[in-house]
């Protein structure tokens, strides 16, 4: 398989107010393949969330290398980075919050095309295929979030990610918001939705009964490092690290 992303000892610390040092991120090194799913688990604040961001370009790592279809971002030019926002994505935890609340689905789902200029003839027919693909029907278009459950706001802010054709995407816990009974189509969707498109994702998480559903491969994270990469089965079946055997057994 081709390596979409390529993580080389990502360091990433924060200064409290105190001069204490937070190693949130530290020396990370990973990598994701074209079509695979990288389930990323830890405590709460364990830095899953941060190494997101810094996946994301939110923040800049003290060290190390962000590789993206085989280039370091932070050699990019301005219009390659431009073009890579386009090729990676996020859908968030809080489908409903990520939305502008000003905004009409329309406007939501047009937004990142009129940035990069993509659709122009034929814009109204590429959100009406998208509110399809995750389910909803075109009535949608000049309806405010507020006017959606959640369920459906979060099937909205997948349709705002699969805009501008992705390739990766972090999915960062992206159904601990919703009922358990939305749960199921949810995961469902976002898996047929990888199957077609041959997409990648990274998925941050705490319920391990999802991560293991849907990952090809999991990382355990402890207080800022991963303490063990390896296949799903093998990490439940046979884990290395000690931490590993307490986390899943307390979970």
């Amino acid at each position: 398989m081709d390596k979409i992303l390529e993580i080389k000892n990502v360091k990433k610390y924060f200064k409290l107010a105190n001069k204490k040092i937070i190693k949130a991120v530290d020396d990370i090194s990973f990598n994701i393949k074209k079509g695979e799913t990288l389930g990323l688990v830890g405590e709460s604040g364990c830095g899953k969330t941060t190494l997101g961001k810094i996946i994301m370009g939110i923040y800049k790592p003290e060290r190390g290398q962000i590789i993206f279809f085989g280039k370091d971002i932070h050699l990019m030019d301005r219009i390659e980075y431009r073009n890579l926002s386009r090729k990676r994505q996020m859908i968030f935890q809080d489908g409903l919050s990520a939305l502008n609340p000003r905004m009409t689905v329309k406007d939501i789902l047009e937004e990142g095309m009129e940035i990069h200029k993509l659709y122009v003839d034929n814009r109204i027919k590429k959100v009406v295929e998208l509110l399809e693909i995750v389910g909803l029907t075109r009535d949608s278009l000049y309806r405010y979030p507020h006017e959606f459950s959640i369920g459906q706001a979060q099937r909205i802010g997948i349709a705002r990610a699969l805009a501008l054709d992705p390739k990766f995407i972090i999915l960062d816990e992206p159904i601990s918001s919703l009922d358990v009974s939305i749960q199921a189509q949810i995961i469902n969707l976002l898996l047929e939705i990888q199957r077609e498109r041959n997409l990648s994702y990274l998925l941050i998480g705490h319920d391990l009964d999802i991560v293991r559903h849907m990952s090809d491969r999991i990382a355990i994270m402890k207080s800022g490092k991963i303490v063990e990469l390896s296949s799903t089965e093998e990490a439940w079946n046979n884990p290395n690290h000690p931490y590993t055997k307490m986390f899943l057994l307390q979970e």
